[in-house]
């Protein structure tokens, strides 16, 4: 924030989605292996044929392979060296599997913080492999999404027409293009198989994990919510470590909602929300994050 006020950084495009790139990367490792080798293999290679520079060569996979572990061997001294407790008490295969992920994040950094290399990098993996391309597109826009709804709120709580409002809103405004990018990506280009992808985009988006867990007694508050007292807080859940909530910024732990806020809102409106429809959020939360 402070680096927009000064003006000395593009601090949205420069660092906060290189940033939610970068972590992105960590997540899909750590939630879906498959997901991950897939990415992994794909940005290792480019690396690999970068140091090439188009020469021909006999043999190319085993030159490419070579070339593979001389770069993740550069970063592991690399790490070392910047690092010295990164590796304490590490096999040798995690020293490596550390350094190959860190390479493979810092690439993401690279390819996705400009519009046109990022549309070549998704290109790249819908042709290795179209669920992939739409599994980690479909991440970055719904992390996107969240960031955005964060920097609203920051909006509001400042006043209106303030210095710091105006950067938030420009910030909020860049996200909006890069979300249509997003999401412009995320167009099926093959709907014969749009089932097929839709659940691979679940499971390699959710890896399986339960991202946020709902309170064991939230149904049981939503049958009585607008009896419950002003000042009352109503527990939904708990945001998950490493849940993409978490990795932009949501704190582990639980999230309340303000009873006495959502009876003036509903009030203002001249509405209510159903006890049915309420039961339905935590599921929400979780699919969506």
């Amino acid at each position: 924030m402070n680096a927009g006020v000064n003006e000395t950084a593009g601090v949205f495009q420069d660092c906060m989605l290189p940033t939610l790139s970068h972590e992105l990367v960590h997540q899909f490792a750590k939630e879906d292996v498959e997901g991950y080798n897939a990415l992994r293999d794909l940005v290792m290679v480019s690396l690999a044929e970068n140091r090439l520079k188009g020469e021909t060569v006999d043999n190319r996979e085993e030159v490419i392979k070579k070339l593979r572990e001389e770069i993740v061997r550069e970063e592991i001294e690399n790490i070392r060296k910047n690092d010295p407790k990164r590796f304490e008490g590490k096999t040798e295969k995690t020293v490596y599997a550390i350094a190959e992920e860190e390479l493979v994040a810092r690439a993401c950094e690279d390819r996705l913080a400009n519009s046109r290399l990022m549309k070549t990098f998704i290109d790249e993996m819908d042709a290795k492999d179209s669920r992939l391309a739409r599994a980690f597109s479909n991440m970055l826009s719904t992390a996107v999404r969240h960031l955005k709804a964060q920097f609203q709120r920051l909006v509001d709580s400042y006043k209106a027409g303030s210095r710091e409002a105006d950067i938030i809103a420009k910030g909020i405004d860049k996200l909006d293009a890069i979300q249509a990018q997003f999401d412009a990506l995320l167009e099926r280009k093959n709907p014969a198989n749009a089932a097929e992808s839709d659940a691979y985009v679940m499971k390699m988006g959710r890896g399986g994990q339960q991202n946020f867990e709902e309170d064991k007694y939230f149904a049981r508050q939503t049958d009585k919510f607008y009896e419950l007292k002003e000042g009352s807080y109503v527990n939904v859940g708990k945001i998950k470590h490493r849940s993409p909530l978490n990795l932009i910024g949501f704190p582990v732990g639980s999230l309340y909602f303000d009873v006495s806020k959502i009876n003036k809102e509903m009030k203002k409106r001249k509405d209510t929300i159903p006890a049915e429809k309420m039961k339905k959020i935590p599921n929400v939360l979780d699919i969506l994050s």
